[in-house]
């Protein structure tokens, strides 16, 4: 929790403070989420079109399965990028201040916990 929170007011130190440039960023980080989850989808989409298509040529079992461990890491690299655009649009919907309280609290409740 406390590594994702550091991360959180990293990422907010860089955003900027002007009413209209953070509007302006925000739109961009929408943006940016939206084109990666297209881009999700139409992998996706291609994928099961493919398959149907090799499972209609009657495409060796081990063939299929070499081409499915092919499609592995371009998938798992478009799967991070939506998480990663998510984040960041959730990420700049807060302010420096919210986390950096947040993260106050969660230290005080871990030293209130340890009763030193």
């Amino acid at each position: 929790m406390n590594q994702d929170i550091d991360r959180q007011i990293c990422f907010l130190r860089g955003f900027p403070t002007n009413k209209w440039d953070v509007g302006k960023q925000r739109e961009i980080y929408e943006m940016a989420y939206k084109e990666a989850r297209t881009r999700l989808e139409k992998f996706r989409r291609e994928l099961l079109e493919t398959e149907a298509k090799f499972l209609g040529r009657g495409v060796p079992e081990d063939d299929l399965e070499r081409w499915r461990a092919e499609q592995t890491n371009q998938h798992i690299q478009l799967l991070e990028a939506v998480i990663k655009a998510k984040r960041n649009v959730e990420w700049s919907k807060k302010t420096l201040r919210e986390v950096v309280d947040e993260k106050i609290r969660i230290l005080s409740a871990q030293v209130e916990s340890e009763n030193l």
